[in-house]
């Protein structure tokens, strides 16, 4: 999609560059020229290409009245959105009577993208009806009327010659045998016909549409008008009027065209997806189809394409993948493209659910092979959302079925993508389960519900506490205590993580810093804090700058915060993660691997990075009694990051015997059940003054 123009009148610089960012963060393509006076606006209403033109209610000399009249007296019909702090309904309405469109009221400026939309769709509209009652009218002032008469029983005595000279046949032609009405096409002749004899019998003026087959072959569209009239013999006659109306069928089927085709792909869109299958719908009740497969797909990646190559290129990766879809499916399948870069397809015919398995893995593996844009490589894998109806007797409508292929597309994206999911109730239940969840958690902070704990790290060579572990938990008012296994993943599918991390980390630095005034050990020993950053953290440019900023802000010493990512994480972002350390001048930052020894990764590239922990994987840890291989992966790793000069720590300690193998293994700094489980605020102190009157010297 091209970048819309906009003419912004506004003198306060702060003020429009408050709309430009509103408008950036909506996604909103937008190339936004700001005027603050009537001659520079002036000027470029004459001299730009623009779409649409916003305005302050009251610049100084000019206020939006007067721009205006201005816009209006150019006679341009751009589309005219008002912004003011306040104004009252009377003079919106004034505004609205003058010319504009829409106003939008500063402290909601956040709807200004969704009214702009709609603003520019109304345009649209209105447009494209003045454009076809022009055409209309075009049509009929070009077009001879063809003049007949009928009697009640249908048959043509009379024609004019403007009609013969439509059709191209004789007067002697078009009245005999039947009249000018054998000439209707074929498919259109039967109901042409029970039409005209119904209407014949109710003595009332009526209009038919058809299509009739001229002498030379060519189909011409004809508009017919009857008007009843009682003659001299006092029998019931019709006078009627034909119109060529072809010109204009042709624009009506190419209007009703793109309302149901995707301009961009050429493919169906949704309104025509869901007429589709309402229709197959009906076929299965009456048993005339087979069971069939709706599946509901997703381009992995799509964004990643537009916001690194263009929206340019994202167009043309949508038009090769419609025609990749293409290729794969039957000729009685349905394919739309509903938006974005998600698509419906509808399978017929499916015998079973290893056919729809068959199936998907094709859609799967070909969109495994990559595109080429302009020379650019790329890789858009699929998640695929399948709905399998086998019958339709429960009364199921096509929005329900396409609910349920979107809530297994849900499904398919959360456990990682490139692969398809199948509807069941049993999912159904988790999706609505995980709506409610992501529901709830956009208010766990405001309403208090997020705390945070804290898990020791002990140092067993020195018996010290190396530090504790900052783990977030969540007491929902309806579900009680909610694990974070469950609303981790659902919060970093919507993003909300974002805004939970940010809690998270100032939580535990205010934390940490309350700590360090009010109890001595903190005073005399250097405790460190680990806080866990997820992988859509990483995606954040500057986060390296804003954790030193936090760090600063709360004044705790760098030496005592650590940040643990995952190795997975890691692994998949260590080229954004060296681009920020390399934009900033703060070296103090650490970083603590967690869940370190199942992400494969290797010690050469992890020497790129500001690394000063490792932490083992507690899944190896809680083998060591049982599993050779994982006592001897954690042998591996403690030497490996002895000789980097990295500290390790093992997780999810909970026997003795884990801890003598840990030890008799220089993996010294310990944390698990074995020493504690995670404390609330007011019990670390506590833990802590137990911790040193037992472990004195």
């Amino acid at each position: 999609m091209n970048d819309i123009r906009i003419l912004y009148l506004e003198n306060n610089g702060i003020d429009a560059g408050l709309v430009k960012l509103v408008l950036e963060e909506h996604d909103f393509q937008a190339d936004v020229l700001v005027v603050d006076n009537k001659e520079i606006f002036c000027e470029k209403l004459d001299k730009e290409k623009l779409d649409l033109i916003l305005m302050d209610y009251d610049v100084p000399h000019f206020n939006a009245k007067d721009a205006i009249r201005c816009v209006r007296e150019k006679e341009s019909e751009l589309p005219i959105i008002v912004i003011s702090g306040a104004i009252g309904y009377s003079t919106a309405i004034d505004l609205i009577k003058q010319g504009a469109h829409d106003y939008i009221l500063r402290e909601n400026l956040a709807t200004l993208p969704s009214a702009i939309s709609r603003t520019l769709k109304e345009h649209r509209d209105t447009l494209l009806k003045k454009k076809q009652e022009k055409t209309q009218d075009e049509v009929l002032k070009i077009t001879q009327t063809g003049i007949f008469k009928m009697n009640e029983a249908g048959k043509c005595f009379f024609v004019n010659e403007p009609l013969c000279e439509m059709l191209g046949y004789s007067k002697k032609v078009l009245l005999d045998d039947g009249g000018w009405v054998k000439f209707v096409a074929e498919e259109e002749k039967r109901a042409f016909q029970k039409l005209l004899d119904a209407h014949l019998k109710a003595f009332t003026p009526f209009e038919i549409k058809t299509k009739v087959i001229a002498q030379s072959g060519k189909e011409i569209w004809v508009k017919c008008n009857f008007i009843p009239e009682v003659s001299d013999k006092n029998t019931v006659e019709y006078i009627g009027a034909v119109t060529d109306v072809t010109h204009l069928k042709k624009t009506e089927d190419e209007l009703l065209n793109l309302s149901l085709h995707d301009p961009l792909t050429s493919l169906p869109n949704r309104r025509f997806f869901e007429d589709a299958l309402q229709v197959i719908i009906s076929e299965s009740n009456r048993g005339l189809l087979n069971p069939f497969a709706v599946f509901y797909v997703d381009l992995d990646y799509f964004k990643k394409v537009n916001d690194l190559l263009g929206h340019q290129s994202g167009d043309d990766l949508l038009k090769q993948a419609a025609q990749r879809f293409k290729s794969i499916l039957r000729k009685y399948d349905v394919i739309a493209r509903i938006g974005g870069d998600e698509f419906l397809i509808i399978l017929k015919h499916i015998n079973s659910v290893g056919e729809i398995a068959f199936l998907a893995d094709r859609f799967l593996t070909e969109f495994r092979t990559p595109f080429y844009i302009d020379g650019n490589e790329c890789l858009t894998t699929l998640s695929i959302g399948v709905a399998y109806i086998e019958n339709t007797t429960g009364g199921i409508d096509a929005e329900k079925i396409i609910q349920k292929a979107d809530q297994a597309l849900y499904r398919a994206k959360a456990r990682g993508r490139n692969c398809y999911e199948i509807f069941t109730e049993n999912l159904n239940h988790e999706i609505q389960h995980a709506v409610f969840i992501e529901n709830a958690l956009r208010h766990a902070i405001e309403k208090s519900e997020l705390y945070i704990v804290f898990q020791p790290q002990i140092d067993i060579i020195r018996t010290k506490i190396f530090g504790f572990e900052v783990l977030v938990r969540w007491k929902q008012a309806a579900y009680g205590e909610i694990p974070p296994s469950i609303f981790i993943p659902i919060a970093e599918e919507t993003k909300q993580i974002n805004q939970i991390g940010d809690w998270i980390i100032d939580e535990a630095l205010r934390t940490q810093a309350e700590l360090e005034k009010t109890v001595k050990y903190f005073q005399k020993n250097k405790v460190e804090f680990s806080i866990n950053v997820s992988a859509v953290q990483l995606l954040q440019e500057n986060l390296i700058e804003v954790l030193s900023q936090k760090i600063e802000k709360h004044h705790i010493d760098f030496e005592k915060v650590v940040f643990e990512i995952t190795e997975t994480n890691i692994i998949q972002n260590i080229d954004v993660l060296k681009k920020q350390f390399s934009r900033t001048t703060n070296t103090h930052i650490k970083i603590a691997i967690d869940d370190f020894g199942v992400g494969y990764s290797s010690f050469s590239r992890l020497r790129e990075l500001p690394i000063k922990i490792l932490k083992i994987d507690q899944s190896f840890v809680q083998e060591i009694e049982n599993d050779s291989n994982c006592r001897s992966i954690i042998k591996s790793i403690a030497t490996l990051a002895r000789e980097m000069n990295i500290i390790v720590i093992a997780e999810g300690v909970e026997t003795q015997a884990q801890v003598d193998f840990l030890f008799d293994n220089n993996c010294t700094i310990l944390q698990g059940f074995y020493y504690s489980r995670p404390l609330l605020i007011e019990q670390v102190e506590k833990f802590v003054d137990e911790w040193e009157k037992n472990n004195k010297k």
